[in-house]
């Protein structure tokens, strides 16, 4: 079991080290284009009231404020320095998500098929754009290497997934 200790441990400091590459390499193609930057700490806006978007939203605003020190604000409207906006479009069993960023009006837009696809673009967003990774589930199992500043280019991500529903099946007719 030693062995596998040390293995597990070499790993992890492995995949912090890549990430951390990663990372600079994707705020190094970041800097050299337009981009949004929110000036101050973001709005999130969330427009939704279903426990898993409520999450979703409390995820962004704890890894904002990991990132920056700083608590965002939750409000029901976004002002002049940006924001993110989260909302549910529909209430479709499918999973899908689109992140759209705009540089000239700052603001962010995750929005998801349900709930549970918008909880899925906030996970995205905070891997791609916040440098946030898992090795593992649980604190211990989080890397943050996060950028210094709330700096993005234009976002255009829309995904589906290829599947209906996800989740765990046991047949038990033997």
């Amino acid at each position: 079991n030693r062995d596998a200790i040390q293995y597990y441990v070499e790993f992890r400091t492995i995949l912090k080290i890549v990430f951390k590459q990663i990372n600079l390499l994707t705020k190094e193609r970041r800097s050299m284009s337009t981009a949004i930057t929110l000036r101050n700490i973001p709005t999130i806006c969330l427009k939704s009231d279903a426990a898993p978007s409520l999450f979703a939203s409390q995820e962004l605003g704890d890894y904002i404020q990991h990132i920056t020190g700083k608590r965002p604000r939750f409000s029901e409207t976004i002002g002049d320095d940006g924001g993110v906006i989260l909302l549910v479009e529909g209430d479709h069993e499918h999973d899908a998500f689109s992140i759209t960023g705009d540089s000239d009006t700052k603001i962010i837009r995750i929005s998801g098929s349900n709930p549970r696809s918008l909880l899925f673009g906030v996970y995205r967003f905070v891997s791609e754009y916040l440098g946030v990774a898992w090795t593992s589930p649980g604190k211990s199992g989080e890397i943050v290497s996060g950028p210094s500043g709330m700096t993005f280019d234009d976002i255009r991500i829309q995904e589906r997934g290829m599947l209906k529903r996800r989740g765990f099946y046991v047949d038990s007719s033997q």
